[in-house]
């Protein structure tokens, strides 16, 4: 199944973040213009004129390709680059207005980091065993070949003296980049797998490297005082990565992910002693920048930019999502409310959020304590509830005051609100009834093998409960007000644990795959419908503005469907954003809104979708050794040619939890070792995930199982 699929960049509105929510990856300041740029993901420039209160998205330059990404960004005195994937190099000399992209003759990587050391000499490296190099300021490089396979950084001190840093191998250079010489890593950090490094001066540099252990991997920073001939460790952290190393104004320092909070981790001995500041971020730090004027910039995931000065203690957030995650939301015409967390981090504050103008502006109304996935029910504009944990929390004034109902459970993953009074809870094994708000609850059904996830009623008799048991997803109901529930034998198993209850008698259930369930008899019965057999289509979202007119959301790639004719045939459209959508609403039939992973909100017209076809995509066989997995597995599979192809691993959800480009042989063969990890490089828990292979055009997937 292959979803022909077009999009309008001027039609979508980016509402939250500002100006962007694609991940930004580098930044940097120009001293000749005095602004700061910053780049990223899906050919991303944004810059400020401002000292880096204010920024502005640039227009993608013209015949890049949308989704590549823009990795890191030099100034010379006259003009500014920008490398990326695709091996690309672009070049502008009039501060962004345009760009002219230099043609490189070798084979496509992706272009990680450039420097330039004057106005002519400059050189550019990444994932490849070529070193890029111009004497002529960009408008031509030549290709150096070399023997290692992966370089992570090149530095110079003055036109003359060189470092490149690869993942096996040092080279030097006192010639200005003409001749360089080997210097092999010494064997007390040879086996780590190395990540960043930098040189600061000719012969002290910083590496970050792990042991790369399965399930606790200890991540060192590494420290050279002698060219490179021999590295000591100057840090160690177990469990925890270290992320995004830069040196600034005498200062090396790097990041600590952890539950609750960014941990910035900074040395003014060259790395004899540490001090620890806590980063409040919304996002992940991808990179640093620094000015002349003592201001210093952080920018990571989603757009997210704060802004600090070389003491690097207190930061500012300059730009960022007012909301890091969205897991749930209900509206009311153009009243929405959303509920998620405050940041990425797992241990993070819970946020319910507003908006009065259909998705155009949003103000926070309530925080709460930090649990994975907050919900939400409100009864219209004004009344409503949500949990946090095992507390109900209530409201009758649209969230601007909020008073806990109840804090009796121990957790709450659920909540439907009939009326003022009529609350029903889930937890993870029970349903609970209240009739007087609050005051008194009663357990109305209970089953410690199953695993309850979502509630509605369509009126005060008939209701609807998905659960899972046993890897495999039900329906309850219930026709005298929750007094009895009834396991449904048709179906006898659904796609999904998500339901969406358009009114008195209509209701959809979907998720974890591109097949749903609708009834329109109050679920005495349900016909199976699908927007897509594809195994990349896996439903996030729905929503209907009445029973023929509907939307949904791809979980896996941020598509969007409609249809008109309930459900039975859909139109598919992309979206210029990279975040998988959790939720999408349409106000009216002007406009929809939707919001994704990051806090992203976006909003556009729900016009230019056009037809699902059909084609003959060709597949290609999987293998994975052993299935099931202890520790490491091989993946092997062969393409019809020879091209990189996208390697992803998502639970049974659709939340994809490692991804990789990996690269085939001539003979279009790819065969790898995979460690079982996450994209943190954490071991993978016990059950049940999916494999995907894909090159764009053909996709392969396998279920595993992990021990």
């Amino acid at each position: 199944m292959f979803l022909s699929s077009v999009y309008g960049q001027d039609v979508w509105q980016t509402v939250n973040p500002k100006p962007t929510c694609y991940d930004l990856l580098a930044t940097a300041w120009n001293d000749s213009q005095n602004c700061w740029f910053a780049v990223g993901t899906h050919a991303t420039i944004v810059k400020s004129t401002d000292q880096g209160s204010n920024w502005e998205q640039l227009p993608i330059p013209v015949g890049v390709d949308p989704k590549i990404s823009f990795n890191d960004i030099e100034f010379t005195n006259n003009a500014v680059f920008i490398v990326g994937s695709e091996s690309t190099i672009l070049k502008s000399t009039d501060g962004g207005i345009s760009w002219e992209s230099v043609a490189i003759r070798v084979a496509p990587f992706e272009v990680t980091d450039i420097e330039f050391v004057n106005d002519d000499l400059g050189f550019a490296v990444g994932e490849s065993n070529t070193l890029l190099k111009t004497i002529n300021g960009g408008v031509y490089w030549e290709s150096v070949p070399f023997d290692e396979s992966l370089f992570m950084s090149v530095n110079f001190f003055g036109p003359q003296t060189g470092r490149l840093l690869g993942v096996s191998e040092l080279f030097i250079t006192d010639d200005g980049g003409d001749t360089w010489d080997n210097m092999e890593y010494n064997t007390t950090i040879s086996w780590y797998t190395k990540k960043e490094a930098i040189f600061i001066n000719d012969h002290t540099g910083f590496m970050i490297g792990s042991d790369n252990h399965p399930t606790s991997p200890t991540w060192y920073i590494f420290r050279t005082i002698d060219t490179g001939q021999s590295w000591t460790t100057v840090y160690t952290k177990e469990g925890v990565e270290l992320k995004s190393l830069a040196y600034i104004d005498e200062k090396i320092f790097f990041t600590e992910y952890h539950e609750d909070a960014i941990h910035l981790i900074s040395s003014e001995d060259v790395g004899g002693n540490w001090s620890n500041i806590i980063i409040e971020s919304p996002h992940l730090i991808s990179s640093f920048g620094h000015n002349e004027s003592n201001d210093v910039l952080a920018v990571g995931k989603y757009g997210g930019i704060m802004k600090s000065n070389y003491s690097l203690e207190s930061w500012e957030r300059v730009n960022e999502s007012i909301i890091g995650t969205i897991s749930d939301t209900q509206w009311f015409g153009d009243t929405i409310f959303a509920a998620g967390c405050q940041y990425e981090l797992s241990k993070s504050p819970t946020l319910i959020i507003r908006s009065g103008d259909g998705g155009g502006s949003w103000e926070e109304i309530l925080q709460l304590g930090p649990i994975d996935e907050p919900v939400i029910s409100f009864v219209n504009g004004t009344t409503g509830c949500a949990i946090d944990g095992g507390n109900l929390w209530g409201t009758s004034d649209s969230g601007l005051n909020w008073q806990l109902i109840t804090g009796e459970f121990d957790s709450l993953t659920n909540v439907f609100m009939l009326d003022e009074n009529t609350i029903f809870l889930l937890t993870e094994h029970s349903i609970i009834k209240s009739s007087d708000g609050g005051v008194q609850w009663d357990e109305l059904y209970y089953n410690g093998e199953a695993q309850l996830i979502d509630i509605v009623f369509f009126d005060y008799d008939i209701g609807l409960v998905t659960y899972k048991q046993y890897d495999d997803y039900s329906l309850l109901r219930t026709t005298n007000q929750g007094g009895y529930w009834m396991p449904l034998t048709n179906p006898s198993s659904i796609f999904g644990g998500e339901i969406y209850l358009l009114d008195q008698d209509v209701a959809y259930v979907y998720g974890n795959s591109g097949s749903f369930y609708k009834t329109t008899d109050q679920g005495q019965s349900f016909i199976n419908l699908e927007i897509s057999d594809s195994p990349t289509i896996a439903i996030s979202s729905m929503c209907f503005l009445n029973e023929q007119q509907g939307f949904a959301a791809n979980s896996q790639n941020g598509n969007i469907f409609r249809t008109s004719d309930g459900g039975e045939t859909w139109m598919s459209r992309s979206t210029p954003y990279p975040c998988d959508f959790n939720s999408i609403i349409a106000p009216n039939f002007e406009h929809g809104v939707f919001l994704g992973e990051g806090g992203v909100i976006s909003r556009c017209d729900i016009d230019n979708f056009v037809e699902i076809k059909n084609t003959d995509a060709k597949k290609f066989d999987l293998s994975v050794v052993p299935n099931p997995i202890n520790a490491f597995a091989q993946i092997s599979c062969t393409m019809s040619m020879n091209s990189p192809v996208n390697f992803s691993v998502c639970d049974k959800t659709g939340r994809i939890l490692y991804n990789s480009i990996i690269n085939s042989d001539s003979q279009g063969n790819i065969s790898f070792n995979w460690n079982v990890s996450d994209y943190n490089g954490g071991q993978l828990s016990s059950g049940v995930y999916f494999i995907k292979v894909s090159d764009g055009s053909n996709l392969a997937t396998s279920k595993i199982i992990v021990l």
